[in-house]
């Protein structure tokens, strides 16, 4: 496929998507005035699945819970009426203005990407926040168990991303000239230089 016909089939893609965006928040609208008349929540249910695999139905759901008239008990799967809500009994336009005004989609932030093989910042963050954590402690005098592990996997992590940096440098260099593989310390680097600037 031609790049401007993949441009077109994106561009067709993202006015679908705010299309989608636009129809769920009208429907979900039209699921909390019904279930507030009638005291059936059912239909919300069904635009929760309705939404697939591609959807965000997590945010949905939240929506449904912070604005609607229902909630999902712990461990269920589906909505139940919540007979004490404060929506009122009727379908009003101000009801109807202020739910509109509440988008389904920011109930709960997107995820960010992450890969999943990022092990080594989450280790790296988690570690980060332990040590902080001690050294706070420490502070006020609470007594910290385990310290020594946490200073083991600190190293550890460190020595661990020292490798990784010179893995990098033999890379670069090999890449190159795999007889220059054998070099170390400032000879590398001083290697790596001279690749980078094209002199090998």
């Amino acid at each position: 496929m031609k790049k401007e016909l993949i441009v077109k089939a994106i561009g067709a893609i993202g006015k679908a998507a705010a299309k989608l965006t636009k129809d769920v928040q009208s429907c979900a609208v039209e699921c909390v005035i019904h279930a507030v008349l009638h005291g059936d929540v059912t239909l919300a249910d069904q635009l929760v699945d309705a939404l697939g695999k591609q959807g965000r139905k997590s945010s949905l759901r939240a929506w449904f819970e912070i604005n609607g008239c229902m909630f999902v008990e712990k461990g269920a799967k589906s909505f139940k009426y919540n007979k004490f809500h404060k929506l009122g009994k009727e379908d009003t336009p101000e009801l109807r203005e202020a739910l509109m005004a509440k988008p389904w989609e920011d109930a709960i932030p997107e995820p960010e990407a992450v890969s999943v093989l990022e092990i080594a910042s989450k280790v790296d963050k988690f570690l980060d926040k332990l040590t902080k954590d001690a050294a706070a402690a420490t502070q006020t005098g609470v007594p910290v168990h385990g310290k020594g592990l946490l200073d083991y996997l600190v190293k550890a992590a460190a020595e661990y991303h020292a490798r990784e940096v010179l893995s990098e440098k033999y890379d670069i260099v090999e890449a190159v000239d795999p007889k220059f593989a054998h070099l170390k310390g400032s000879e590398l680097d001083a290697a790596i230089k001279m690749a980078e600037a094209g002199m090998l």
